[in-house]
């Protein structure tokens, strides 16, 4: 029998394996090629964020990632074209780096844990070698270069993957410790491990692991007082990255934020994202099972158990050792495939978990080594001489892990490598491209409620090598001060124009756009609608939609013309032939398209809706199917398409929601989150509910448009008729809503009403009559219904309402609101009226009265304690009226002026000079300036300090 030496593959010294540095290179030289060649030219989806930090697009300041801060300083001052392609090759070298990192950890993975592998293997602290030693490191790093996530982020700009190969060191220390025992290694370790930790919160989650690791290889030594003093130092050392940014934020002018506020800014952050993943820990756990599982296993030397066992029971342990790391190497193979359980499917490709992915490699590269240890070596010490039937299975298992170690590889980049030419494509250049082609060339504003459509602009004109020619505006951040000091260095020729307020309302930024379209041309990037669209309307321009003043007094957008339709349509009948037909197919099967997808497919479905009400319902229909092709999950487009199949039918009915697109719209945080996600639906009854919507939101007139749209295509619908005369009075037009009312009563002879239909009916006339000052007219058609039906409920209250709007007959409203309630004396809405007639009336213990009853049913009421209180001070009820301020005080927040003002009244009137001065100093801190009550305030705070009262 041949000896164990000769048995041996390829024996080599282990010091030699162990420093021989060619293997890391090689695979890293391979690597750094495959990323060169698929590195992105421009951006993705992905690294846009990392893009805008880096070129300064994004006006934020950046408290966060020092030492991505720090590395990327260089690309900061070099050209804005080259920024793109300096991110996206620096990416390129933190991959290519982690991956030799890699090779280098598999390397020294000790391959002793078990009785098995210390009877095959005698080199020094358990480390691989012969000539199949190579198989390992480089199963392991093709796996892991190959996974799709850590692909794409090799490949654009990430913060991730620079994470990762801080990780990925810290690991290595941790391993050349093990086999040297040289303290250098662990005190770089914590150097590296203290700047990984102010730039990537994970590490903080992996803390414990890796000082149990430490603990664990080091024994008792590390409980040496310098030992930890030391690494103490070398952590702090890089725990002190955490100062850069706040000492820039400080330094910076442009930039008010302390130097503390700043750096909490960045501590809150992590903790945001640490107490996240905690409430998520049972799906790290299941993750874990791929990644910290398996190099859990490799951590544990196995005891021999030698003399312990009978024949039976060593065969018995072996086999459930020998499957058990078998199945750990299919766990770890399969994971990279991204099954359901992985955690790029997991992390919904927002979080890459790419340390889960280099772990699950390392693991493959162990498990690997494992199966050549045990299936390609004899003992050292044979006993007796091995079946041949041991050997045939011995050498096919060693067959089958060569095999693996080239189909993987060859798998994954077979799967994934038309991936990533989907992901690095030239689908969004594209994109912002066509963008681009329907705006001017320079001197136009550019709206968007999306950074990101805004950065696209930014990275097009920047990989152009131009000029800054348009002013890009992020609605979404223009209520902020910050942004407007930003904006006002960005574009110093029109910097007059921005706000320079403390405060910025929704009346300061229409009267900013209306500023800017005095003398530039506006345009939004997308379809939107909200407060701008009461001053604007939205032209379509191919991609874009350039926002025109209404005509004086008009409400309706002006229709468009047969030339702008025509124009339109050249622009989108090319694209749908095949640019958005790739883009459909596309995003059936790539992350990135599929958020380029529901791009397109919000402006087709736009245009697809112009054309549905300009009754082109044919080139309607195939726009809404298009929709529905570029994205799937596009509500608005399916309703859309299914009503416009009903008119082209001739049938002007409902679409009913089904549970599938109940499912889809669940998925937004209602009507408005859709809108924005999908673009305008135009169908019966959710064109009502969102005029009705807009109506509450005091957007009247678009309100009123989608009151009218559904008149127009069901003239007979007395809910949007109504809907629309209510509109009509809020906007000022009582005539137009008595005219709509009549023609409502003039055809109830063909279409009678409901009760309910009626009761919302005369609401609309009695509250035309009221817009138009005929109060006498009103009160006639209400007490016309009231007489027909005395008993009924719902014209008692529109009685009662109308005479408490009108606020001159107060006797009158107090009535029919007593008779409400003897019709229901828990009438919540009646008792509120009651309170606030009898407040007017001057009959304060009533009115306090009726509160008590709201709050009786309405317990934690506050509006209807203020008011009780209120009620109990006009009443002289001191101590019931502070017993409720004081109540509203503990129960707010921070209690409001007003309570302050009633306390104080109520020390005022009791003579208590100490707490009436208390209250009033505080009601003077907050109240608004200038008022009669506070200059009032202002005198009786004098005259009590000068003693001149009591």
């Amino acid at each position: 029998m041949t000896t164990a030496p000769q048995q041996k593959m390829g024996a080599a010294p282990a010091e030699k394996t162990r420093d021989d540095p060619a293997l890391p290179r090689l695979v890293m030289a391979a690597a750094f090629v495959l990323y060169v060649l698929t590195l992105n030219s421009w951006v993705t989806f992905q690294s846009l964020p990392v893009v805008t930090r880096v070129a300064g697009w994004d006006w934020h300041p950046i408290y966060t990632a020092p030492l991505h801060y720090i590395l990327t300083l260089p690309l900061r001052i070099i050209p804005g074209s080259w920024q793109i392609a300096g991110l996206n090759f620096f990416s390129a070298v933190c991959a290519t780096l982690t991956l030799g990192l890699l090779a280098r950890s598999v390397i020294l993975l000790p391959q002793d844990r078990t009785r098995e592998q210390r009877q095959r293997n005698s080199e020094p602290h358990g480390l691989l070698s012969g000539s199949l030693a190579w198989v390992p490191p480089v199963l392991a790093v093709a796996v892991c270069a190959l996974q799709l996530s850590f692909w794409e982020h090799a490949t654009v700009a990430s913060i991730e993957i620079l994470d990762l190969l801080v990780f990925a060191y810290c690991l290595r220390c941790l391993l050349e410790f093990r086999v040297s025992q040289q303290e250098g290694w662990l005190f770089r370790m914590a150097l590296v491990y203290g700047l990984g930790v102010t730039n990537n919160w994970a590490m903080i989650g992996y803390f414990p692991l890796f000082l149990t690791a430490v603990i664990w290889i080091r024994g008792l030594g590390f409980f040496h007082f310098n030992f930890i003093s030391r690494s103490i130092l070398f952590g702090l050392a890089g725990l002190s990255l955490y100062l850069v940014l706040p000492l820039v934020a400080s330094m910076s002018a442009s930039d008010n934020t302390s130097f503390w506020m700043a750096m909490k800014t960045n501590l809150a952050n992590q903790k945001m994202f640490l107490s996240y993943f905690w409430s998520q820990r049972f799906t790290i756990i299941l993750l874990g099972l791929s990644s910290l599982l398996p190099i859990a296993a490799i951590s544990v030397r196995w005891p021999s158990f030698d003399g312990e066992l009978n024949a039976v029971g060593e065969m018995i342990t072996r086999l459930l050792f020998r499957v058990l790391h078998l199945s750990f190497l299919g766990i770890c193979l399969w994971v990279f495939f991204d099954h359901l359980l992985s955690p790029r499917v997991k992390g919904g490709g927002i979080i890459p978990f790419l340390t889960f992915y280099y772990l699950s490699a390392l693991g493959v590269g162990y498990f690997a080594g494992y199966v050549l240890v045990i299936f390609g070596r004899e003992p050292l010490r044979p006993i007796g001489r091995p079946l041949a039937l041991t050997r045939l299975v011995n050498r096919m298992t060693l067959g089958v892990l060569l095999m693996v170690a080239v189909a993987v590889p060859a798998a994954l980049l077979i799967r994934n490598q038309p991936q990533m030419r989907i992901t690095n494509g030239p689908g969004l250049k594209e994109f912002a491209a066509l963008t681009i082609q329907s705006l001017p060339d320079k001197g136009a504003v550019v709206l968007s409620d999306d950074a990101n459509r805004l950065h696209l602009l930014e990275a097009t004109y920047q990989f152009a090598g131009r000029k800054h020619e348009n002013v890009l505006l992020d609605t979404a951040s223009l209520n902020f001060p910050a942004y407007h000091k930003s904006l006002q260095a960005k574009y110093p020729q029109i910097a007059g124009q921005f706000l320079t307020l403390t405060n910025i309302g929704a009346v300061d930024l229409l009267q900013l756009i209306e500023r800017l379209n005095s003398n530039r041309p506006v345009f939004y990037l997308h379809p939107s609608f909200g407060y701008y669209f009461e001053r604007f309307y939205a032209k379509p321009r191919g991609l874009v939609h350039e926002l025109k003043p209404y005509p004086k007094d008009a409400l309706s957008i002006p229709p468009m013309t047969t030339e702008e339709i025509m124009e339109n349509q050249r622009f989108w009948n090319p694209l749908a032939g095949e640019t958005l037909a790739r883009a459909a197919r596309n995003s059936a099967r790539n992350g990135e398209a599929r958020i380029l997808g529901a791009y397109y497919s919000r402006a087709v479905n736009h245009w697809g809706v112009e054309l549905q009400k300009r009754n082109l319902l044919k080139e309607a229909g195939e726009h809404f199917a298009l929709a529905l092709r570029l994205n799937p999950d596009n509500v608005a487009s399916q309703i859309n398409l299914e009503f416009n199949s009903n008119l082209r039918a001739g049938r002007v009915v409902n679409v009913v929601t089904t549970r599938e697109l109940e499912k889809k719209l669940g998925q937004y945080s209602g009507w408005e989150g859709a809108l924005n996600a999908n673009g305008p639906v135009d169908e019966l009854s959710i064109t009502l509910q969102l005029g009705q919507i807009f109506a509450v939101g005091g957007n009247l007139r678009q309100s009123a448009q989608h009151f009218q749209r559904v008149l127009d295509l069901a003239p007979n619908s007395v809910e949007a008729a109504v809907s629309m005369a209510k509109t009509c009075i809020q906007m000022g037009d009582p005539d137009r809503a008595q005219q709509i009312t009549a023609q409502i009563r003039a055809s109830l002879k063909r279409f009678p009403l409901t009760a309910e239909q009626e009761i919302e009916l005369l609401n609309a006339e009695s509250l035309t009559r009221l817009a138009k000052q005929d109060f006498a007219g009103g009160e006639s058609i209400l007490l016309r219904a009231s007489q027909r039906d005395p008993k009924n409920a719902d014209v008692i209250r529109l009685l009662a309402d109308y005479y408490f709007r009108y606020g001159k007959n107060l006797t009158n409203a107090l009535a029919a609101t007593e008779q409400q309630l003897q019709i229901r004396p828990d009438n919540v809405e009646a008792l509120w009226r009651k309170g606030f007639i009898l407040v007017q009336m001057g009959r304060f213990d009533q009115a306090a009265a009726a509160f008590t009853a709201v709050l009786a049913q309405r317990p934690r009421n506050q509006a209807a304690t203020f008011n009780r209180a209120i009620s109990f001070l006009q009443a002289g009820k001191l101590d019931e009226a502070r017993r409720d301020y004081q109540t509203l005080a503990q129960e707010l927040p921070a209690p409001l002026y007003s309570i302050n003002y009633g306390l104080a009244e109520i020390a005022y009137r009791k003579k208590d000079r100490v707490e009436a001065l208390k209250h009033y100093g505080e009601y003077l801190k907050h109240a608004p300036v200038g008022t009669p009550e506070y200059k009032q305030v202002q005198e009786r705070v004098s005259q009590l300090k000068s003693g001149q009262m009591f």
